[in-house]
C-alpha cells in the first residue's frame, strides 16, 4: 500500500462515503453545530465503529465498501469515540454514551461493551 504524505495527498480519489445520521429537529442547528462530529475507531479487521452521530446509534461500517454492517441504539447520546481491545483472541468495542448538552441528546452514564464474533 502506498503511503499518503504531503506530496501525494492531492492525488487521492474518493472510494465511498457514508451518511452518518441526521440532527433531530429539536437540536441546535447553527454554524457552530455541524450535523455530526464523526469520531471513529478502525479495527485491524477492517471495521469502522462510529457513534458520534446525533441519532444515538453505534454503527459498524466495512472500510472497503462503506456499507453499514451493524448498528445498535444507545441509551444516551453517543457523541464520543468508541474504544476497542482484545482479550484471548476476542475483540471488544466499548463506548460510554454520555450525551451532549449542545446537541441536546439524552445524557447518560453507561459504559457498554460489545463482543465481536469469534474468529
Amino acid at each position: 500500500m502506498k503511503q499518503i504524505n504531503a506530496d501525494n495527498v492531492s492525488q487521492l480519489t474518493k472510494v465511498w462515503d457514508f451518511h452518518t445520521g441526521d440532527m433531530p429537529d429539536k437540536a441546535v442547528k447553527d454554524k457552530y453545530s455541524p450535523e455530526n462530529t464523526p469520531l471513529e475507531v478502525v479495527t485491524a479487521g477492517g471495521l469502522i465503529f462510529i457513534a458520534a452521530t446525533t441519532d444515538n446509534k453505534l454503527r459498524a461500517i466495512d472500510i472497503k465498501t462503506g456499507k453499514e454492517v451493524w448498528q445498535t441504539d444507545l441509551p444516551a447520546g453517543g457523541q464520543t469515540t468508541p474504544m476497542t481491545y482484545e482479550i484471548d483472541g476476542r475483540q471488544y468495542v466499548v463506548i460510554a454514551p454520555g450525551g451532549h448538552h449542545f446537541r441536546e441528546t439524552k445524557v447518560g452514564d453507561d459504559v457498554i461493551a460489545y463482543a465481536l464474533p469469534k474468529g
